[in-house]
């Protein structure tokens, strides 16, 4: 089984350096990586690495080997890094058939650290393909439901479906019908055929959350027909490599027994400096949330080290993250419209999250996405997940976080975003008995509301209603929150 193809600079990222590091660069076509005479490359990168340490740690894997194709002439050697020791495994020189070359190269067993190659070309040079690839059984047989939530945006998701119809991996696990793609589209506007394992849903408008459970639900309605194993959540709005699917399958055919109940987390790589990796991981911390590996620049051989240490992480968004099929079928979202349906998600689950190297997408990053309606459900559902999960939440110390929080966005955000965060405030306290209503009209007009919500009134109001709740009624409300909890898991 292929563990790991190598990749090169593409329309999703064209940072060389995310691939192969050349002091002179690198050009690719049709054909591959081509190098001219005298040109050297290596492939001790974020995306060309093979992070042994982690395939030994994760997986039941044992004998390894190097894969590539090369036309011309010259010498390619296999190194192996551990901290800052570097080892060459074996080297060969290639170029003596005319036409091209088939290169196996078998790794010891037992070793930790990376492996990587160095290609020097004598002779113009065409690196055909390259990767790493396995001969052990895999241990689990894995069939993955790919659930996609999507509100007008037709032509990314399109494009998106396109180019998961069109690749390998694609045609690979449907002739196997082991993968399906699921498009919920809330705002029915997808009408086009895209064969049988690509699946279309119109739904009401019920939001990220509603979205991705409507998924869900029919991804378990239909495990039987797919043998689905795991459930992948992910954006609209992302760009994808369709080689992290086949990483993230070799992973999980691989996966040992004490790891196989527990998610993998995609990472997140920012839209406007693609080389940037926003985050691996999260970690929730009350509200204040800590992203693993958060903005590194990944072509620096420094951030590589330690890239597939998931820190203590709690959960990974729903731009990428996959589920076992045992955790879905009893665990539903809250119905919480948009944005902590993930953290919420991730924290019931208890887990901890697997992060790989080459499993990631990008996405529009945080600073990028805000509006009086997003400040609306990131201050109100933010509470709710803190009820639910924070033991030692105290309401002087919440209230003082708030109002911190408040008097930042004074200098900072107009009067719609200030009114949208008390109105979450609010909504969070007089809320408790019925959050978990998710009707679609119910939801719109709350929408509307707050988007009408921009004066300085409602400002003084809320503000007086809220801190009056607060002092009276907090842990009370933190009580009824973790009983409409219960029922909601109870009624699942």
């Amino acid at each position: 089984m292929i563990l790991q193809n190598c990749a090169a600079p593409d329309e999703v990222c064209g940072s060389q350096e995310i691939y192969y590091r050349s002091p002179s660069g690198i050009r690719t076509d049709r054909e591959g990586v081509i190098l001219e005479a005298g040109q050297e490359l290596a492939s001790d990168t974020y995306m060309n690495t093979l992070d042994l340490g982690a395939w030994k740690k994760y997986t039941t894997v044992d004998k390894i080997y190097f894969l590539c194709e090369l036309e011309g002439r010259g010498v390619i050697t296999l190194i192996h890094q551990e901290g800052n020791e570097k080892k060459r495994i074996k080297e060969v020189s290639y170029g003596r058939d005319p036409e091209s070359e088939a290169i196996q190269i078998e790794l010891p067993e037992g070793l930790g650290g990376r492996i990587y190659f160095e290609l020097k070309a004598e002779t113009r040079t065409v690196l055909k393909r390259a990767g790493y690839v396995s001969d052990s059984q895999p241990d689990n047989r894995i069939s993955l439901s790919l659930v996609i939530c999507t509100y007008r945006r037709r032509e990314h998701v399109e494009k998106n479906l396109e180019k998961l119809r069109r690749s390998s991996f694609f045609q690979t696990m449907t002739q196997k019908n082991s993968f399906v793609v699921r498009v919920v589209d809330n705002a029915k506007e997808l009408s086009g055929i895209y064969g049988e394992h690509v699946k279309i849903y119109a739904n009401e408008n019920t939001g990220g959350s509603g979205g991705f459970s409507r998924g869900m639900e029919e991804s378990v309605k239909e495990k039987d027909q797919y043998q689905t194993t795991h459930v992948i959540l992910m954006d609209d709005d992302v760009e994808l490599q369709t080689e992290s699917l086949s990483r993230l399958y070799a992973l999980l055919s691989y996966m040992k027994p004490e790891y196989r109940t527990e998610p993998v987390a995609g990472r997140m790589f920012r839209l406007d400096r693609r080389e940037v990796q926003y985050t691996a991981a999260e970690v929730w911390n009350g509200g204040e949330i800590r992203h693993i590996g958060f903005n590194l620049d990944m072509t620096q051989p420094e951030n590589l080290v330690s890239m597939n240490d998931n820190g203590g992480a709690e959960y990974g968004g729903w731009w990428f993250a996959c589920y076992p099929m045992g955790f879905v079928e009893r665990n539903r979202p809250l119905p919480f419209f948009l944005h902590c349906d993930d953290v919420e998600y991730g924290l019931r689950h208890g887990g901890t999250p697997i992060v790989l190297n080459g499993i990631q997408v990008w996405h529009e990053t945080y600073e990028y996405r805000q509006s009086p309606v997003i400040a609306y459900y990131d201050t109100r559902n933010a509470l709710i997940v803190n009820a639910l999960y924070c033991d030692d939440w105290e309401k002087s110390r919440v209230l003082k976080f708030w109002k911190d929080e408040l008097d930042k966005s004074h200098d900072c955000e107009t009067m719609e975003f200030i009114c949208a965060r008390l109105l979450g405030i609010l909504h969070y306290c007089s809320n408790a008995k019925n959050f978990m209503e998710k009707s679609p009209m119910n939801m719109k007009l709350r929408v509307k509301r707050i988007k009408k919500c921009n004066n300085a009134k409602i400002i003084i109001v809320a503000g007086k209603i809220i801190f009056k709740i607060w002092d009276k009624k907090f842990y009370g409300i933190v009580r009824q929150y973790r009983r409409s909890y219960k029922k909601f898991l109870y009624s699942k």
